[in-house]
C-alpha cells in the first residue's frame, strides 16, 4: 500500500478587513487601548461638586441638569447613571441630601459639610476608614 504524498497547502486568504470600532481600539504598535479617561481620578466628583455649590436656592436639582452643566476636556457629557452613582454615594456617606423619588434630585448639603469642601469630606472618610481597620484587626 502505498503512502500518499502530503499536498503543499495553499496561502492563507487575507484576513476580513475589522471593523471601524475594532480598528479603533488598537493602537500602531499593535496594543489595545483601555477605557477613555475623561480626566484624573475623580474628575467628576470634583465637576459635580462645583456645580453644586455654585448653586443659589433650596431648589432641588435633578441629575439631568447635573448631567447637562458638566463636560469634560473633550466637550463630552457624563453619563446620568455616573453622576447619580456619585450623588448616591454622597447621600449614604452623610454629605448631600437627595429625593429618590423618580427624578433623583440633590436637596443641598448635611449641615455639617455646608461651608466644608469635597476635599475636607474626602479626608474625613478616609480616616473613618481607617479607623474602622484598625478597630477590625484588634
Amino acid at each position: 500500500m502505498a503512502r500518499a504524498t502530503p499536498t503543499p497547502k495553499a496561502p492563507k486568504a487575507p484576513a476580513a478587513p475589522k471593523s471601524p470600532k475594532a480598528a479603533k481600539a488598537e493602537v500602531a504598535d499593535g496594543e489595545k487601548q483601555g477605557r477613555r479617561s475623561f480626566g484624573s481620578r475623580g474628575w467628576l466628583a470634583v465637576e459635580i461638586d462645583k456645580f453644586l455649590r455654585k448653586q443659589k436656592g433650596d431648589d432641588a436639582i435633578p441629575v439631568g441638569s447635573i448631567v447637562k452643566a458638566i463636560t469634560n476636556s473633550a466637550g463630552e457629557q457624563p453619563s446620568t447613571g455616573a453622576v447619580a452613582a456619585c450623588v448616591t454615594r454622597w447621600a449614604e456617606q452623610g454629605y448631600v441630601k437627595v429625593t429618590k423619588t423618580r427624578p433623583l434630585s440633590f436637596n443641598g448639603f448635611m449641615a455639617k459639610w455646608k461651608d466644608s469642601s469635597l476635599d475636607d469630606f474626602l479626608a474625613a472618610e478616609k480616616d473613618k476608614r481607617a479607623k474602622a481597620r484598625a478597630a477590625a484587626k484588634g
